[in-house]
């Protein structure tokens, strides 16, 4: 059965490059044809993918089979040439706001510059911002500045871990702690921004503190999306449950990701999410959140009972 058939869009993320050994050009191009041949609706290249040498093939195999292609792009004069000799039409394009911080403030000029150059090529691309403890204070900052710049699109999306290319240190990585000065910071420098402005947050528990009241609209994050909605595609090709959960299915390299995608590991995996974590037992809001990321909460808070690590404690 098709990806498309199921209740839910597909999302996959896929390195372009890696640690390890990366799969060959040929590869690489049979592995674009395969995702397309699944009906994934939605691909992000990540990891410098405008740099890789078939990204101009892959992005080209990717929208003839009806996907959607998001690029990453820190900003680099490679990058921006790399990007002017793809075919039309053009991926849409999400600019590393991590690629901008100077002395932990946002370089407001260069961003600007950078986003005035990519309309001037008609290109209206979305920032987003990988969460770690050390850039949650820009948060406000990069709001503000969508504002006066005015960016359409602005996403915070949850953790890499594992083994990835640019993988966040463990020491980086945010936690309740983290996330309670980020509260207080919010509560005094909470900027305002356009209704227009779309704004994803991946972690349910940054969207409570940004965006009080406004459950219903993650209806799309009804709990953690791991092999469900989400699955990740290293360099080498091994296909994940998400970024966030290195939890290995199958290589896209030799098999069709509807098969990887119907195989007893990915299964194993949503039936580990149906299970209540035992740190999340008797919380009031555990219908709310489900347990928030879990490939987090088991790698890295099994001291927590396989809680969220961005969550303190149950809530009674």
């Amino acid at each position: 059965m098709g990806l498309d058939l199921l209740d839910t869009p597909v999302r996959l993320t896929w390195d372009l490059h890696g640690p390890g050994a990366a799969a060959g050009d040929a590869v690489l191009t049979a592995m674009a044809d395969r995702i397309a041949a699944a009906g994934v609706f939605y691909v992000t290249l990540d990891q410098r993918p405008l740099v890789h040498p078939a990204v101009a093939a892959i992005v080209a195999r990717l929208a003839t089979g009806g996907c959607a292609v998001t690029v990453t792009c820190s900003g680099s004069e490679a990058e921006l040439a790399a990007l002017a000799r793809l075919p039309a039409p053009l991926p849409a394009v999400q600019l590393d706001a991590g690629a901008f911080l100077a002395d932990g403030l946002v370089d407001r000029p260069r961003l600007k510059q950078l986003l005035e150059r990519l309309r001037g090529c008609g290109i209206e691309a979305a920032l987003f911002l990988l969460p770690r403890k050390s850039n949650l204070h820009v948060i406000p900052s990069l709001l503000d500045f969508c504002r006066t710049a005015g960016v359409q699109r602005f996403k915070l999306p949850n953790a890499r871990i594992g083994d990835t290319f640019e993988s966040i240190p463990a020491d980086d990585l945010p936690c309740w702690p983290d996330l309670a000065a980020f509260r207080e910071l919010w509560a005094r420098q909470a900027p305002e921004w356009p209704a227009a402005l779309q704004l994803e947050i991946h972690d349910r528990f940054l969207w409570e503190i940004m965006t009080p009241g406004a459950e219903q609209a993650r209806s799309e994050y009804g709990g953690c999306q791991a092999a469900n909605s989400l699955g990740h595609v290293d360099a080498a090709g091994t296909v994940y449950a998400c970024a966030a959960w290195p939890e290995p299915f199958g290589s896209l390299a030799t098999t069709d990701l509807d098969v990887i995608w119907q195989s007893p590991r990915r299964l194993a995996v949503r039936a580990r999410v149906a299970e209540t974590p035992s740190g999340c037992l008797g919380c009031r809001d555990y219908a709310v959140c489900f347990g928030g990321c879990r490939g987090l909460g088991e790698l890295l808070n099994s001291a927590g009972g396989g809680r969220d690590p961005m969550c303190r404690a149950p809530r009674r």
